[in-house]
């Protein structure tokens, strides 16, 4: 899933000699155990890896002489995919984890988000040494669309930001590179930087640690609106009054034949609603 105004830096030497196993190593020494852990499972339960590891339990059925048995696994495992990949059904997956309702801009000038006292902005992704920003960190899709949505009701609002997403690569956690991006390409203030959290429940016990002391408990909450649903349990959970102010809703796909295609942006969406129940259900066992 850490405080001044960020910026940039640019003392930091590009090398594109350093090849992506090495990359790999720095990442998985910054991460803790238990995030790695929790990685391997997640990496087991969506796709690809679950696919990979139905497609191994049916060898060994059919190495074991259970053909209808390994076979059955195959089919079903085809049918998935094809029905998970087409638009019409992912998209209405998604939907369902897209329920919460968007913050217009009339809203943000009446009602309950007047009473906000910050934003506060989870992170997505990161996208590591961009060639052509000159090997800087940058942030990828996801936590891109996030801090521009930030941005935005910064200056509709005034409110301070806080940025919030951990895992340091090369020493800069992607709540840095939030705070980089949102100075560098949108001019906008980030007050506090939140790099410690490894998951959305850390984003908010840690989130609330930095604020309460500024006697911030209202926050207008920034993330996908895929990733709201679960993001507003963890900020309320910690003690949060939360606004929700989801972005990067998915548009429905065009009504006709199309939408009955298998397509890989399809099983993409499918792929983010599995992560989604997971994620849901992780945090009610661990509860």
């Amino acid at each position: 899933m850490a405080s001044s105004d960020a910026v940039v830096d640019n003392d930091t030497d590009y090398n594109p000699a350093i090849a992506p196993r090495a990359l790999l190593l720095i990442m998985l020494i910054a991460m803790s155990p238990s995030l790695i852990a929790s990685k391997a499972v997640s990496m087991a339960l969506l796709f690809p890896g679950n696919l990979l590891l139905l497609m191994a339990l049916s060898c060994v059925f059919l190495w074991r002489g259970y053909r209808r048995t390994g076979i059955g696994i195959i089919l079903v495992s085809m049918l998935c995919i094809i029905v998970l990949s087409m638009p019409v059904v992912s998209h209405k997956l998604l939907s369902e984890l897209e329920d919460v309702p968007v913050l217009t801009p009339a809203a943000l000038d009446q009602g309950a988000a007047r009473d906000a006292q910050a934003i506060v902005v989870l992170a997505g992704g990161v996208l590591y040494r961009q060639p052509e920003f000159g090997g800087i960190n940058t942030t990828a899709e996801s936590s891109l669309l996030r801090i521009r949505y930030g941005s935005y009701l910064h200056k509709r609002t005034g409110l301070p930001i806080l940025v919030s997403g951990g895992v340091p690569v090369d020493g800069e956690p992607s709540g840095q590179t939030m705070a980089n991006d949102l100075h560098t390409f949108f001019a906008t203030p980030v007050q506090w930087v939140e790099g410690r959290s490894e998951n959305t429940a850390e984003n908010a016990q840690y989130s609330w640690d930095m604020l309460t002391p500024q006697g911030i408990q209202t926050i207008l909450l920034v993330t996908s609106a895929s990733h709201m649903r679960r993001a507003i349990a963890s900020y309320q959970r910690v003690g949060f009054t939360v606004i929700p102010a989801p972005t990067a809703f998915q548009p429905a796909p065009l009504d006709n034949l199309l939408q009955y295609l298998p397509k890989l942006d399809g099983l993409n969406q499918s792929n983010t609603v599995l992560h989604e129940w997971i994620g849901a259900l992780w945090y009610r066992i661990a509860e």
